[in-house]
C-alpha cells in the first residue's frame, strides 16, 4: 500500500464515525449520512488538503455543507410532491386539457415560467439563471401567472 493511501485509510478510521454522528444529526436518516460521509471523503481523496492543521474543521463544515444539500434537496422532492398533488387535485375539478388551454391563454413570460416551473420543475435558482433575471422577478413572475391562472378559473365559473 502506498504511503499516501495508508494516510488516507488512517484519516478515514479515525474521523468516520464522528462525521457520521454528525451528518446523521443533521439529517435524521442512515443512508444519507452514509452518503454525506463518503462524499466528504471522496472530496478529500480526489482534493488533499495542503494545509493539514485545518483539516477537522474542513473535514466537518464539508459535511455539514452536504448534510444542508441534502435537506434542500429533501426539502424541494417534497414540495415538487406537494406542487403534483395539487396539480392532481385541480386536474380531478377542472381536468387536464383545461388547465393547459388556461396556460396557453397566458401571456408568454408567465406560461414560460409556469411551464419551466411545474413541467420542467425548475427551482427559483434555475429559473432566475435560465431566463436571465432576478431571483426575486422569478418569484414574482410565478406569483403573478398563478393569480391570472386563478382569475380566469373565477371568471369562467357560473
Amino acid at each position: 500500500m502506498a504511503r499516501g493511501e495508508e494516510k488516507f485509510t488512517l484519516l478515514y478510521q479515525t474521523y468516520y464515525a464522528d462525521l457520521f454522528r454528525f451528518a446523521f444529526s443533521y439529517l435524521h436518516n442512515q443512508g444519507e449520512a452514509e452518503d454525506v460521509v463518503q462524499d466528504v471523503f471522496l472530496e478529500l481523496f480526489l482534493h488533499p488538503l495542503k494545509d493539514e492543521k485545518n483539516l477537522k474543521s474542513w473535514l466537518f463544515t464539508c459535511a455539514a455543507n452536504k448534510a444542508k444539500n441534502e435537506l434542500r434537496r429533501r426539502k424541494r422532492e417534497e414540495e415538487s410532491m406537494k406542487q403534483a398533488t395539487l396539480a392532481a387535485e385541480n386536474q380531478e375539478s377542472c381536468g387536464e386539457s383545461q388547465i393547459m388551454d388556461r396556460i396557453e391563454n397566458l401571456p408568454d413570460k408567465y406560461k414560460e415560467i409556469i411551464l419551466l416551473h411545474y413541467i420542467a420543475g425548475l427551482d427559483i435558482d434555475e429559473l432566475a439563471r435560465t431566463l436571465k433575471i432576478s431571483r426575486t422577478g422569478a418569484k414574482k413572475r410565478i406569483e403573478r401567472a398563478r393569480a391570472m391562472l386563478k382569475e380566469e378559473k373565477g371568471g369562467k365559473k357560473p
